[in-house]
């Protein structure tokens, strides 16, 4: 990799490549061609690196560039630079009246369909894996409306639970509908939850926010384990404990990460990475979605630079503060860290850096959700069918798609409508 500092060194911080070199830069960022293999300098000194990516991280315009919607361009030269596509299967309860409703009573298996199915007694839904996270938030929007007209077709005054843990009656329940997830997950720190060898004796269900990384650069590469876990490291240090401040609403029983999605939890699907520590808060309002995925992102890219290695707050401390929803500590680590935080969600895509409100102000609103919890952007966290606009978009779609368009389309007018509700920063503008 290959970036602009305002010292005018170059460095391939990279520990996979075999040269790891300096050389002098050029005005513009991406023209590595124009040093020429004959102008690269051999860098052995460790201080040296260290001392080039500190100044890397001062340098904002190189920092935005590094992670910004433009690395695309220069993914044939950079495939380090290349942004992963985001996918995710979140899982959510379903009640009546204050009573569970079990999901596999309401919906159809996986086996019948990918989109939105039962996952034991939880709803679980597969959205796109796509580069452009609004159309994935609104495939996402999609999957709820879907999941909640199917419920109330049965069931009409079903509505969503937004918590992550929920106690459930497994009396009289088959073992099909009472086994617990399907592959095993690994763990980058060697630990497990405590689950019961039989899934009946555990009166616990738990709904997860997985995040998946399609990465053809970590799908095909040579030690795919390392690589994942160094990202995977990032992962819970920045975003897991940014979450642990964030989403204390949906965690009000403290007890998922005692069984399931302990800091460090993955998987290694064939198309990247899966990482499994979160919870479902980010699915508080699609604002926060696309938030949490940005993040995410923008972790995947800057871990391969070593730029996280700035992070405040050692393997030892974050898994405390993930593993015990250690809301207190979770916020002073982030407080620690506020300027890399900052930067990192300035950059972290091009529209934040073209908003009204300016770039820094979209990046410390993010933070301030962090140190404050989700209630500081969003009023009723726990309404997901309200803040998604689940009933209303039906009305609005039905209403435009009837404006003289062939074939039911759907008009720029109804796409206008919904172009601003659901963009953390339209959100962020509205905070306090």
């Amino acid at each position: 990799m290959y970036f602009r500092l305002q010292s005018a060194y170059a460095i391939q911080p990279d520990p996979a490549s075999p040269v790891i070199a300096v050389g002098r830069a050029t005005r513009s960022f991406a023209h590595f061609g124009e040093l020429g293999a004959g102008q690269l300098l051999p860098l052995t000194s460790k201080f040296a690196v260290n001392r080039a990516k500190a100044r890397l991280l001062k340098d904002t315009t190189a920092l935005n560039w590094l992670v910004a919607t433009k690395a695309d361009a220069h993914a044939g030269a950079w495939p380090g630079l290349f942004k992963p596509t985001i996918g995710s299967d979140p899982e959510i309860f379903l009640h009546e009246a204050g009573t569970l409703i079990p999901a596999f009573d309401v919906l159809p298996s996986k086996r019948e369909t990918r989109d939105v199915f039962w996952d034991g007694f939880q709803a679980e839904m597969t959205t796109s894996s796509l580069k452009c996270l609004q159309q994935n938030v609104e495939d996402l929007q999609g999957k709820l409306q879907q999941l909640l007209e199917t419920v109330r077709a049965k069931r009409p005054k079903a509505e969503l639970l937004a918590q992550d843990a929920v106690k459930i009656n497994p009396k009289g329940v088959s073992p099909e509908h009472l086994a617990l997830g399907c592959d095993p997950s690994l763990n980058l720190y060697g630990v497990a939850g405590d689950l019961p060898p039989n899934p009946a004796k555990l009166p616990w269900r738990f709904a997860g926010g997985h995040i998946h990384f399609g990465s053809a650069w970590l799908a095909n590469h040579p030690a795919k384990a390392e690589a994942a876990g160094k990202i995977v490291r990032d992962l819970d240090k920045v975003l897991a404990v940014w979450s642990v401040g964030a989403f204390g609403a949906f965690e009000r029983e403290k007890i998922r990460r005692r069984y399931y999605g302990l800091a460090g939890e993955f998987r290694l699907p064939p198309h990247g990475l899966e990482y499994r520590t979160l919870g479902p808060g980010w699915m508080a309002h699609p604002g926060i979605t696309q938030l949490t995925w940005e993040i995410a992102r923008a972790i995947f890219q800057l871990s391969r630079c070593g730029l996280l290695d700035f992070w405040y707050g050692d393997d030892e401390m974050t898994q405390a503060v993930v593993n015990n929803y250690d809301v207190e500590t979770a916020r002073k680590m982030l407080r620690k860290n506020e300027k890399l935080f900052v930067w990192m969600v300035s950059a972290a895509n091009e529209t934040f850096q073209l908003a009204p409100c300016g770039a820094e102000r979209v990046a410390r609103r993010a933070l301030q959700v962090g140190l404050e919890g989700v209630e500081c952007a969003v009023p009723e966290p726990l309404d997901i069918e309200g803040n998604w606009q689940l009933v209303e978009n039906k009305r609005l779609a039905k209403e435009y798609s009837t404006r003289g368009l062939p074939g039911g389309q759907i008009s720029n007018d109804y796409k206008a409508t919904r172009a601003i509700w659901r963009t953390w920063t339209e959100l962020s503008q509205r905070m306090s």
